[in-house]
């Protein structure tokens, strides 16, 4: 086990770090988490652009049974989705509060990164430990 995970208060990083960022600007923040964890998490991330254009229309994170997903229709808050699924199959889909889109990814992220060293490694890099 490494420093990074015996540290307590990674639990409170993850969360802050998103929280802090998603308030401060939606579609940086976006923009970011989307790079992050397209390096992390390729496998379990999906980003979708805008037709001939770098700007990102959704960002889906796949952990376990539930996506994570982000939508921007251009103009306004961003569309802040959590999502079931059982077997590949989308359940239901739920709009939430952007905090708490937050806090339930961070968890989930938190519990997937104990499994890969290059998703804990850039997931430091993204709290600024490393």
């Amino acid at each position: 086990m490494s420093d990074f995970e015996d540290q307590s208060w990674v639990k409170l990083g993850v969360g802050g770090a998103l929280h802090r960022e998603a308030t401060a600007d939606q579609r940086k923040f976006m923009a970011h988490l989307a790079e992050t964890l397209l390096s992390a998490l390729p496998d379990e991330t999906e980003v979708k652009h805008r037709f001939l254009s770098k700007a990102i229309v959704s960002l889906t994170v796949t952990l376990g049974d539930c996506a994570f997903v982000l939508e921007d229709p251009g103009k306004g808050p961003l569309k802040v989705i959590r999502a079931k699924i059982v077997r590949g199959i989308t359940l239901k889909r739920d709009e939430i509060p952007m905090t708490q889109w937050v806090e339930e990814l961070g968890e989930a992220l938190e519990s997937r990164v104990a499994q890969s060293t290059t998703a804990r490694q850039a997931l430091a890099t993204m709290l600024g430990l490393e």
